[in-house]
């Protein structure tokens, strides 16, 4: 059975999410993917022509309820409040890492 994810790949998305892997991990998470990917693909081989989308409608499993909250306007926190909360600050302005060479 060809394997559905390598190792590189793994490294890959390791560093997008900005994850430290040892090679011991990066071997146990591409077994454990590869394994994760092949089942998702024995769901594509499934016959679901009769069966009925359930995803929206009086037989979904909210009961076709929009479970969304109203979207009503309320007051913001003061900038003060916020700035509390931001890891650096200079002044009155959030200071971030430079992303842009």
């Amino acid at each position: 059975m060809d394997k559905k994810i390598t190792p590189r790949e793994i490294r890959h998305i390791a560093h997008l999410a900005r994850l430290r892997l040892t090679d011991d991990e990066v071997e146990l998470f591409s077994s454990q993917l590869d394994g994760i990917l092949g089942y998702v693909g024995h769901l594509g081989e499934l016959d679901l022509k009769n069966v009925r989308n359930l995803s929206v409608g009086p037989s979904s499993p909210s009961g076709g309820e929009n479970m969304l909250r109203r979207d009503e306007a309320a007051p913001s926190p003061s900038r003060g409040a916020l700035l509390d909360n931001a890891p650096s600050r200079s002044g009155d302005y959030f200071k971030v890492k430079k992303v842009i060479e």
